[in-house]
């Protein structure tokens, strides 16, 4: 019997990442992907008579990396005392400091190994943060990686939930916006690939209580409402695709068309034994999930 369940999972890909696409109207793309598929989402939707891309995803976990010259800013209001937890990795020895409102609240040197930077701090009203590096030593750099936030925690919460803004800035003004969903960072890799923003409308579900896809899909299902989209075609990676389908179709109701198109998973190409052993993973999560809510 146990035999049975493991080659039918093995065989269940086909089912699971279904290909039903209209290859018109609007162009979901779930901005959660990997940089490759979201490559071939830029493809499909210019090969397609598509007239709009919508992109989607919840809110992601903090991570950022900074060059040499940049800082991670946000402002926010936590009230009170504020614990902050700032986890940070980088190039040995490039020094960092952590500031509220310009006032030194922490100061260190990174690691190639993650730590956790601790600081208890007080005041109401909202502040300024600014974590980077702290040398013009290290400005001959300024084109490289030399720090990596993997976590930033405001009294136990996620920064990229609370802080009423959040940006990336260099010391010579210049600011970019820091992502802090995956529809935000989609954003930016499609653009940076040649996407036209004209085309695309960025929309993020912020955070999720019944699993991200039915997050995002309950968010396009408002937008669909509301533009009065009558057809869409959603683009996600590999065997996700049959959940994915019926999240969308479930949130949209009969009044939108909902296409499928599963793009390939990169991570599961054939003829490697860890590879089958993941994808194998992949698709018993899937198939688990079709009977289950939520949809991650």
């Amino acid at each position: 019997m146990a035999a049975l369940v493991i080659i039918g999972i093995a065989a269940s890909g086909p089912f699971l990442a279904v290909k039903r696409p209209y290859g018109r109207g609007t162009l979901v793309v779930e901005g959660w992907m990997p940089e490759a598929s979201l490559r071939n989402a830029l493809e499909v939707f210019g090969n397609g008579r598509y007239d709009h891309m919508v992109i989607t995803g919840t809110v992601r976990p903090v991570s950022h990396h900074l060059r040499a010259d940049e800082a991670l800013m946000a402002t926010l209001d936590a009230g009170g005392t504020t614990e902050i937890v700032v986890r940070v990795a980088g190039l040995p020895g490039v020094p960092w400091t952590l500031h509220r409102d310009h006032v030194l609240i922490k100061s260190g040197v990174a690691t190639a190994e993650p730590i956790d930077v601790r600081a208890d701090v007080s005041g109401s009203g909202l502040h300024t943060w600014r974590f980077g590096a702290d040398s013009a030593a290290y400005l001959t750099a300024a084109g490289t990686d030399a720090l990596f936030v993997g976590g930033w925690q405001v009294n136990g919460r996620s920064l990229h939930i609370v802080a009423d803004s959040l940006w990336i800035a260099d010391r010579t003004g210049a600011s970019r916006p820091a992502a802090r969903d995956h529809a935000g960072q989609a954003a930016q890799l499609l653009i940076s690939m040649g996407m036209d923003p004209s085309d695309a409308t960025i929309l993020p579900a912020g955070q999720h209580y019944n699993g991200r896809t039915n997050a995002a899909a309950q968010r396009f299902a408002h937008y669909a409402t509301a533009q009065q989209l009558d057809t869409c075609d959603v683009v996600t990676l590999g065997v996700h695709a049959r959940r994915t389908w019926g999240a969308f179709r479930t949130a949209c109701g009969p009044g939108v068309a909902v296409g499928i198109l599963a793009l390939d998973d990169p991570g599961c190409s054939a003829g490697r034994s860890i590879e089958f052993v993941r994808c194998w993973m992949l698709r018993a999560k899937e198939v688990i999930g079709l009977f289950a809510s939520p949809v991650d």
